[in-house]
């Protein structure tokens, strides 16, 4: 069966019956008009605040968190149930069921709660193939850093990607683009 987009009920119901182009011109209109531009170095404190997405497979963790776990602040880890064993970081861990996750639904509608309580910074978002309504979540968090990796970029969802096919490079990139200085951001070295 194929996760629907958007919550069973009223009205939101209604558009499941569009194609998939159509749900994502829909969710792409209610963007936010114009996130924050990226300057380097980057702010230290952007990065303070995490929240991870990842995919099915769990693709690109735990390796990821060993580089977040030297970063000060918080990471907020969103992983389907059957990866909550992966959580040993000192992540906060919150299950995303593809079930309940549509946008509209209780749990959607928390997350969006969440975001604007507690804004995260930084988004890193690991997987090559998210859903429209993971993609809507990550742009609604106006989060100034939102981060995909892979070879193809999600813009306007995301805001920066760090392009390699390869997973096992990842925390490598990550850490080279990202991490922060001790006093504050610096450029990475080349």
């Amino acid at each position: 069966m194929e996760q629907k987009v958007f919550a069973d009920r009223f009205p939101w119901k209604l558009l499941n019956w569009r194609s998939p182009e159509a749900q994502r011109a829909w969710l792409a209109k209610r963007l936010p008009k114009r996130g924050a531009d990226l300057h380097f170095p980057m702010d230290g404190a952007v990065l303070k605040n995490r929240w991870v997405i990842l995919s099915e497979s769990g693709e690109g963790w735990p390796s990821v968190g060993n580089v977040l776990a030297a970063w000060p602040g918080t990471t907020t880890l969103f992983a389907p149930p059957a990866l909550s064993s992966a959580v040993h970081f000192g992540c906060a861990f919150r299950v995303v069921r593809p079930g309940e996750f549509a946008v509209g639904s209780p749990l959607f509608d928390d997350l969006l709660v969440r975001s604007v309580e507690n804004p995260p910074g930084t988004v890193l978002l690991l997987d090559r193939n998210p859903s429209p309504q993971m993609l809507y979540l990550v742009a609604k968090t106006e989060a100034p850093v939102r981060i995909s990796f892979g070879p193809d970029g999600f813009f306007p969802w995301c805001n920066f990607n760090i392009a390699s096919g390869d997973s096992s490079q990842w925390p490598a990139l990550l850490a080279k683009w990202m991490a922060p200085a001790p006093g504050g951001s610096r450029r990475p070295k080349r």
